[in-house]
């Protein structure tokens, strides 16, 4: 009922993603449970303004260097990223 409540009430998916987190916890980080972080990489989560400055770097790096072709290791893990989550 909380993850219904959140989606009538926000359609924002930093948000969503918030409560989602605050529902359910990190999980296991390397178990087969929900994949989460630790505590101090939750604490970095909850800092708007840390968030809002990798935001802002990413976009920033993406808008310079669309394929991330100056960085292949990064490239490297969006790909596999999408893989993962697209099967493409």
């Amino acid at each position: 009922m909380k993850r219904l409540r959140a989606l009538e009430k926000s359609d924002d998916g930093f948000k969503l993603a918030e409560a989602d987190l605050e529902n359910r916890g990190a999980g296991d980080l390397f178990g087969r449970k929900q994949w989460g972080v630790t505590d101090l990489g939750m604490e970095a989560l909850k800092n708007v303004k840390l968030i809002q400055a990798a935001r802002d770097e990413a976009q920033a790096l993406i808008a310079c260097d669309p394929t991330l072709s100056n960085y292949p290791a990064l490239a490297k893990r969006v790909a596999n990223a999408r893989q993962e989550l697209h099967g493409e």
